[in-house]
This record gives structure tokens, C-alpha cells and sequence, in this order.
């Protein structure tokens, strides 16, 4: 080949597809580990424990362990708001049961958000 240029594009777009699948694989355990801890933090906040009561913004919210995430509260029709700070704490999924109920989630970015990848 010229230039080179030893691979051909067939080869490159493997390689890729390669990758792609290991950045896949991090993200959905990153995803599963922080559904585990947003069920603890929901069963806590329909529970009424470690939530902060009647601030600007909403009725009850509760503060985050989860990376990246600043918040949760309640929405209307069983949809749980997550506000989050980065892209780690978008990895979430997009329903969530508990205690026989379906919630979805509902990201909002905060104004803070940092696009940056930090996984």
C-alpha cells in the first residue's frame, strides 16, 4: 500500500467495532451498579428517609450518592426526575420497578453539567 498505509478500511472499522463493543460493556456495568443504588435511594425516598423537605425548586427532593448524579425527586405519573452532573450519571435506565409500581426516569442536566467523559 501507499503512504504506508499497511491496514485496510475492512481491518479499521473492525478494530472499532472492537472497541466500541468494550466501551459498551463498561457502560452496562456502570448502568447496572448505579440501578442498584438509585432503587436503594427510591425505596429511601418513598420512605420519607434522608429527603429534604419543601426547598425552591421542589417539594422533596434527595440528595445523590450516585456519581454524577446531583438529585432525585418526584415527578407527576410515577416519573422520578434525576438531575445529573455529568455523563456517568446519565447511566441509568429508562424505567425502574418498585414495590410492584413502574417509574420512569426522567434526566435533567444540571446548569453545571460537565460533558466531559469521566468514565
Amino acid at each position: 500500500m501507499e503512504n504506508g498505509i499497511k491496514k485496510t478500511v475492512k481491518q479499521i472499522q473492525s478494530e472499532i467495532n472492537a472497541l466500541e463493543s468494550k466501551k459498551y460493556a463498561i457502560e452496562k456495568v456502570l448502568k447496572e451498579e448505579n440501578e442498584i443504588k438509585l432503587v436503594e435511594e427510591l425505596l429511601n425516598f418513598i420512605d420519607g428517609i434522608g429527603i429534604i423537605e419543601e426547598d425552591y425548586y421542589a417539594p422533596k427532593r434527595l440528595y445523590s450518592s450516585i456519581e454524577g448524579v446531583k438529585n432525585i425527586r418526584m415527578g407527576d405519573n410515577n416519573r422520578v426526575i434525576v438531575k445529573t452532573l455529568n455523563l456517568k450519571g446519565e447511566l441509568l435506565p429508562d424505567k425502574i420497578e418498585i414495590r410492584g409500581n413502574e417509574y420512569d426516569i426522567a434526566i435533567r442536566r444540571s446548569k453545571n453539567f460537565s460533558e466531559s467523559l469521566n468514565y
